[in-house]
């Protein structure tokens, strides 16, 4: 007799390179919205994350919310969700020893990154497992694989988009090297 298996409480992370957008023009925006916008860097250690971008301050930053908005379309009814908004979208801008603590996103159904420009080294994107199933397993490992695993590390590099759930706890490691990492983040929520 065969046992049959159903994978119950999963944590998607959809994953892609996107080739459609002008990175450079998008750079030369966050930068130039820098001089000009505080920002927010709460999370972000020794770096900085712009205000919200809104539709029409950017031909580039307009055709990612269109491409993310179709995407996220696509992710929401493979896991038979209805349909989804935008909540929030930002731009983060990460120099030579900055980076993004661990965090969770509690109003997103999914949120994301989209790297811009990746630093040459570091800014990597890791997911931590957060069901505790860690402290179980860890004297009957055999190999590492997806349900055993503590964390999933994805590389930074330009044109990655990332979108998984809000409940998802992850962290962007740190910069080191000489060069900016410049990401753009989003969440989604019920459509209200």
């Amino acid at each position: 007799m065969g046992m049959h298996n159903e994978l119950w409480f999963p944590s998607v992370i959809w994953s892609s390179i996107v080739h459609s957008l002008d990175n450079k023009s998008i750079k030369r925006y966050a930068y130039d919205r820098k001089k000009s916008d505080p920002g927010h860097s709460i999370l972000n250690q020794n770096g900085w994350s712009s205000s919200t971008v809104l539709p029409g301050e950017n031909y580039q930053t307009d055709k990612l919310m269109d491409l993310l908005n179709h995407e996220v379309d696509n992710c929401r009814k493979q896991v038979g969700l209805s349909k989804l908004q935008m909540y929030d979208m930002w731009i983060n801008i990460n120099p030579t020893g900055s980076y993004i603590k661990p965090r969770i996103h509690p109003d997103a159904v999914f949120t994301g990154i989209y790297i811009v420009d990746a630093a040459n080294k570091g800014g990597d994107i890791q997911f931590e497992r957060t069901d505790r199933g860690e402290y179980h397993l860890t004297d009957a490992l055999e190999q590492n694989n997806y349900y055993n695993a503590t964390h999933a590390l994805y590389a930074s590099k330009p044109g990655a988009l990332y979108v998984f759930p809000g409940w998802l706890r992850y962290h962007v490691d740190g910069i080191l090297s000489q060069d900016d990492q410049i990401s753009i983040g989003f969440v989604y929520g019920k459509k209200l």
